[in-house]
């Protein structure tokens, strides 16, 4: 892990020397576009002068030969020959001015491009230098992180081995003791397990002993229990002679009285189902009123049975047909029987014969008048 850590070191350097080396390169570049660009901008002005110079030699010759032609008397000479002296001096100063200019820019550019030529490998000889110092850095740097970190390797390796060698030395002086520990335990656990052997078998003696001795006493008390028994029980049925002899006598004159009691409670009984049947009668006949009229108090399965051919009726509790009847009473003029028990026809004292239920499918659509 450490010899990857410097691998990751050396490789950062790399890059930022690199770095360093291609931005110098990228300057030069820069100043080669910059010279290149003059040169191509003295070039355009060489060519303009070049342009001009010819314009002036071409007017120069034209002059010439007007002067020519003004010698031999011609019109075109006579024409020419009106130019100033002067202006063809001021040609002539200008052309050489501009001859002087082009020479100056001829040797301007040739001026650069040597300097360019120098200056191209002067860089390039920087360039080598500082590739070839930053080689030699990394690889002092690279030496002295190797070295660094193999030491640091080699203390951690012997510091991991005098730490393993104290606890394998440690681990084997507790596996001493704790064998010491166990034989001592052993041998204690042995010495207390025979002591309580020699405990266990005195007890065991001295319980044998308290047994018998238990037996014997349990062998006397269960005699002594027995004659106590057999004498409790002779008492007991002398006991229960005199107690039976004295309690059929009293059972005797309570059935007695019981008998005769209970023979008056079932005369009084027959008297109050006599009353309750004369009450019950009585309260039959007592009619009730019920939407207007009286009528029996009769109700329930009670009611067919007192029905017969003139019966009068009037709508009872179940009614549901609106004033079919009238509002008032009517006739029995047939009491259904068989299937159609518990049904009856009436006829209505303001007109119409219907069949009515009174118990059947357990509705009561009419009660009973009283008399």
């Amino acid at each position: 892990m450490l010899g990857n850590i410097g691998n990751v070191v050396c490789f950062i350097i790399v890059l930022m020397t690199s770095h360093h080396v291609t931005g110098q390169a990228h300057d030069v570049a820069q100043l080669s576009k910059r010279l290149t660009i003059l040169k191509n901008s003295v070039d355009d002005d060489i060519g303009d002068i070049r342009l001009e110079i010819m314009d002036l030699k071409m007017i120069v010759e034209q002059i010439g030969v007007g002067q020519r032609n003004a010698s031999d008397g011609s019109i075109i000479g006579h024409g020419i020959t009106d130019i100033n002296q002067r202006e063809i001096t001021d040609l002539k100063n200008k052309l050489n001015a501009h001859e002087s200019r082009l020479n100056r820019l001829f040797s301007t550019v040739s001026e650069i491009q040597v300097e360019n030529s120098a200056l191209k490998s002067k860089v390039n000889q920087l360039v080598v230098e500082k590739e070839n110092e930053a080689n030699a850095e990394l690889l002092r740097f690279n030496a002295g992180i190797e070295t660094k970190f193999d030491d640091i390797v080699n203390a951690f390796q012997k510091k991991f081995e005098e730490t393993a060698a104290v606890m394998m030395k440690g681990y084997k002086d507790l596996k001493t003791h704790m064998f010491d520990q166990t034989n001592t335990l052993s041998q204690s656990m042995i010495s207390e397990q025979n002591k309580l052997s020699i405990k266990i078998d005195k007890a065991i003696v001295r319980v044998d002993g308290e047994v018998n001795k238990l037996q014997v006493n349990a062998l006397v008390e269960k005699n002594e229990r027995n004659t106590l028994i057999k004498n409790f029980k002779a008492e007991l049925l002398q006991l229960n002679a005199g107690v039976e002899t004295k309690c059929d006598d009293r059972v005797n004159a309570l059935q007695n009285n019981l008998s005769a009691r209970i023979d008056k409670a079932d005369a009084n009984i027959l008297k109050l189902d006599a009353s309750r049947e004369e009450l019950k009668t009585q309260i039959g006949r007592l009619p009730i009123s019920v939407n207007g009229y009286f009528v029996k108090s009769i109700f329930g399965s009670d009611l067919i049975k007192h029905v017969k051919i003139g019966t009068r009726v009037v709508r009872g509790r179940d009614w549901i047909y609106g004033d079919q009847d009238g509002g008032g009473p009517g006739t029995v003029t047939r009491a259904h029987s068989g299937d159609r028990y518990g049904l009856v026809d009436v006829k209505w004292d303001m007109g119409g014969e219907y069949y009515y239920r009174m118990g059947y499918e357990g509705k009561y659509e009419l009660l009973i008048l009283a008399d």
